[in-house]
């Protein structure tokens, strides 16, 4: 019993010590002293100490840029004109009107060659356009294809009985066993052949026959003030031929060179063959 009295008294001795120990030797950190700002440092202001002080230049206001005239905008056709930005808006040039007239018609290659020849010495720019038409040529009056040469012969017979003389049996390939009753140059001629038929109780018809006529053009992109009253003065030398406004698709430019002309063409229509039997009749005016 008196052991453990011992052992329980050292026991607190060494608490007591533990305890006076930490008490005497834990301390709570002092807080650190609030940091101070550092100043405010200048390198632009800070000078050397073995040098003059230097007073700081103080820069010129900039002067402003002088900026071009921009030059005057052309009003557009057919819009107000107003006011415009110069560094936005874009000016729009109209394109020149062009102006185009062709002269003619001339019949034959070698007049329209010297209208040329007088437009290149004025130094005006042509082009020479020919033109294919089909004209009639003649009036052909007869009585259509029969169904065999036995029934055109009987046909022949039957206008002899009428007192129908001039007629003739066609051969052309085509045209077989139709009777021809004149080829005429003129259509009242035709006409009046059909009538004097027609009395006789014939009903003949009349076809015309056509031919190709080439007549040329001299087309002019008018370049210069005053062209086009040159040209209304100018004598052409050929009935009927007279400077005529048209549009400029087909017209030469102002660059264009004069074109060299062709010979005139022609391709005749083939006129009724003549057989071995009595030749038909002509009008008067033919050749």
């Amino acid at each position: 019993m008196r052991t453990l009295l011992q052992w329980l008294f050292a026991a607190l001795v060494l608490v007591n010590v533990g305890v006076a120990m930490w008490a005497s030797w834990y301390r709570k950190p002092a807080a650190p002293p609030p940091a101070r700002p550092l100043p405010q440092v200048h390198p632009e202001r800070m000078v050397l100490l073995s040098l003059p002080p230097i007073k700081a230049a103080v820069p010129a206001p900039a002067a402003p840029a002088e900026t071009p005239p921009s030059p005057p905008s052309a009003p557009s056709l057919g819009k107000a004109s107003g006011p415009t930005h110069a560094a936005s808006s874009t000016v729009a040039v109209p394109a020149p009107v062009r102006r185009c007239v062709t002269i003619g018609p001339f019949s034959a290659a070698a007049a329209a060659q010297r209208g040329g020849a007088w437009l290149k010495g004025a130094r005006i720019d042509y082009a020479v356009r020919a033109q294919d038409d089909q004209v009639p040529a003649s009036y052909w009056v007869y009585l259509p294809p029969l169904a065999s040469r036995a029934a055109a012969e009987r046909m022949l017979k039957e206008l002899d009985r009428k007192g129908v003389r001039q007629h003739i049996i066609i051969r052309q390939r085509g045209l077989e066993n139709a009777i021809s009753l004149g080829l005429y140059d003129m259509p009242a001629n035709a006409s009046t052949r059909i009538a004097e038929l027609a009395r006789k109780g014939v009903h003949a018809r009349q076809q015309i026959r056509y031919r190709l006529r080439t007549r040329y053009w001299l087309d002019v992109e008018l370049a210069r003030p005053g062209e086009r009253t040159q040209l209304l003065g100018q004598d052409w030398g050929v009935a009927g031929a007279a400077v005529q406004d048209v549009p400029c698709a087909g017209a030469p430019s102002s660059s264009a060179r004069p074109a060299s002309l062709v010979a005139p063409r022609s391709a005749p229509v083939r006129q009724v063959p003549v057989a071995d039997r009595e030749a038909p009749v002509r009008s008067a005016s033919s050749p």
